[in-house]
């Protein structure tokens, strides 16, 4: 035996990049080798379960009775389970359960939640012989279906769990939430759906909630309160915020840090879904080191403005920014030129026309050049813009930018095909075009005439 097998590290390696190719089959194998690989092997292959299926056919082959289907020709991958109970169990019928049940470190039910039955849950509830089902699990993903199956989630629940992802679509199961808080003490990253129940029910739960919340680091909800928002102002390790309410605007009150102390002092990535929040939002956050942030406003809310843009402009250190708009975006070159002003890290700028509504941009190739000008890491950029004027390109006003790989146009109006192609490709020696009328298509085929252009 190679020394080197005698290291429990180096056996772990080895182990792990077996299960990187998600070979299960070889990770069974290699256990069986030798005892020096059982332990390391069966580790990495049950630390992920997406099902409790696997751990019921551990178990004595006349407890379960387990009929496996598939419902569509087409679809062979989807598979039916009817699972029973065929007799009472006992203590010892959990002893295969147990041995693998340990090694889960990751359990996400909401791959194949359809695979579980509430015969399953109610014998975990009532026969389970220990506190918790996986006692080690660090990270547990709760998306049940049916979702009537919400709250069989607690003896799932345990110490050592970090990460939580869970929906509630009943307002009835939002009692639910305190075990959470009660069995889970280190939570660290949060996430909650309630896709199906009422704002003015969620909202108060969800805030209550992460008001008992001393160490998180990222966070989804549908909204908070002031309360809430107010609290986890606070949190020293909060890197990762997504507010998914649009409907339901959240009151900020005046809120004054003490000296030292300010608003989110490690959020560096911003998610929201409403346009009418962002500039009191982004005023609360002024003092934040965003690097990426994002929002998404759905249904046809007012255009996105300059008050809107300027609360943006403080944010000197973003690498990401995507605004996104049912109709689209009134911008101008002084604008354009304010963004790669103000945005000097940026690498990916996103500001996509909306599909439903067409609006002439004010926006011009002028515009587009200070991008190159200001911005060195910029490698995506997708902005409508106004191409019928072409600016003369001179040897001592361009700019070759080289970092820019990907163009999006949307419906950019042009003028004359191969002059825009000159341009860009001066200005962007590496982008490609995402075409979007025959207008383009020809910028398109007039840059493979470009000396080095990587077509």
């Amino acid at each position: 035996m190679h020394p080197a097998l005698q290291i429990v590290e180096v056996v772990e390696m080895v182990c792990a990049q077996v299960g990187h190719r998600k070979a299960p089959c070889d990770l069974a194998r290699l256990a069986r080798t030798s005892t020096l690989f059982l332990n390391p092997a069966l580790n990495v292959l049950w630390r992920h379960q997406g099902t409790l299926v696997h751990l019921l056919r551990c178990m004595p082959e006349d407890l379960w009775e387990i009929t496996e289907t598939r419902p569509y020709d087409d679809e062979p991958t989807i598979i039916e389970l009817t699972i029973s109970l065929r007799r009472p169990i006992t203590f010892a019928d959990w002893e295969r359960f147990l041995f693998y049940s340990r090694r889960v470190k990751s359990f996400s039910l909401e791959e194949q939640g359809s695979l579980e039955s509430f015969e399953v849950y109610e014998t975990l509830n009532s026969s389970f012989p220990e506190t918790y089902i996986f006692p080690n699990l660090q990270k547990l993903d709760w998306h049940p279906i049916p979702p009537e199956s919400c709250p069989y989630v607690r003896p799932f629940l345990s110490p050592h769990i970090t990460k939580v992802g869970i929906a509630i679509e009943d307002s009835s199961y939002f009692n639910i939430l305190s075990t959470v808080a009660q069995k889970c003490p280190r939570l660290t990253d949060f996430s909650i759906g309630t896709a199906f129940v009422p704002d003015t029910a969620s909202i108060p739960a969800i805030s209550r909630f992460v008001c008992t919340q001393r160490h998180l680091e990222s966070l989804v909800a549908i909204g908070l309160d002031h309360t809430a928002l107010t609290h986890i102002a606070r949190l020293p390790g909060l890197r990762y915020l997504w507010l998914m309410s649009d409907t339901r605007p959240i009151p900020i009150l005046p809120f004054r840090p003490p000296a030292g102390h300010p608003h989110f002092p490690a959020l560096s990535n911003l998610k929201i879904e409403t346009m009418e929040l962002a500039p009191v939002l982004l005023a609360f956050l002024a003092k934040c080191s965003l690097v990426g942030f994002k929002i998404v406003a759905r249904g046809r809310t007012k255009l996105y403005t300059k008050m809107h843009q300027t609360s943006l402009f403080s944010f000197g250190n973003l690498v990401t920014l995507s605004l996104s708009h049912a109709v689209g975006f009134d911008l101008d070159d002084e604008v354009a030129q304010d963004m790669a002003h103000a945005w000097p890290r940026i690498e990916m700028l996103w500001l996509p026309s909306g599909p439903s509504y067409r609006m002439t941009p004010r926006v011009t190739l002028k515009g587009v050049h200070a991008f190159a000008e200001r911005c060195p890491h910029l490698r995506v950029l997708n902005m409508t813009f106004d191409a019928t004027v072409v600016p003369k390109i001179g040897t001592e006003n361009n700019v070759s930018q080289p970092s820019l790989a990907g163009l999006n146009v949307g419906y950019s109006p042009i003028g004359k095909p191969r002059s825009v192609a000159e341009f860009l490709a001066a200005t962007f020696p590496l982008f490609r075009v995402v075409a979007s009328h025959k207008g383009w298509k020809k910028v398109e085929e007039a840059l493979l005439d470009f000396p080095g252009f990587p077509y």
